[in-house]
């Protein structure tokens, strides 16, 4: 399940748990959740990115087919071209040097880093957070 360098899902959870870290700028990002406990992918400009979630879910970023999963739409974090996406991006989450990756929430609580930068912690691979959310591994909702 885990990546090397990589947090698991309950391990960010913990932590979050534990120290009830919140943004440094105490700003909320405008995340889309239903409940509290909902999770959800947002990016430092605040742009929703998905949730980890089924391959059937429309909002999940395990659907390949859907907006969020998909190679092609500009708010995908696997699409190469993608300011979320490319290898090159400050905000991509597959920039393995990026400065302001994407951000994983439970409700408005921060997680976690979704990148592939070893430096930014806590963090989670965003192809692990997909693979394992098309598992159900952690998904509380949907």
């Amino acid at each position: 399940m885990l990546a090397s360098g990589c947090a698991s899902w309950q391990d960010l959870a913990d932590q979050s748990a534990r120290s009830n870290y919140t943004e440094a700028s105490g700003g909320k990002p405008g995340i889309p959740n239903k409940q509290p406990y909902d999770l959800a992918i947002v990016a430092e400009d605040g742009t929703f990115l998905g949730r980890p979630g089924s391959s059937y879910a429309a909002d999940s970023i395990g659907n390949e087919l859907g907006q969020y999963g998909n190679k092609w739409n500009r708010q995908s974090m696997f699409n190469d071209t993608s300011p979320y996406g490319s290898k090159t991006g400050a905000e991509s989450a597959r920039n393995k040097a990026a400065l302001n990756p994407p951000k994983l929430y439970r409700g408005q609580t921060f997680l976690g880093y979704v990148t592939s930068n070893k430096s930014r912690r806590p963090r989670i691979d965003p192809e692990t957070l997909r693979e394992d959310g098309k598992k159900n591994r952690y998904i509380v909702t949907r």
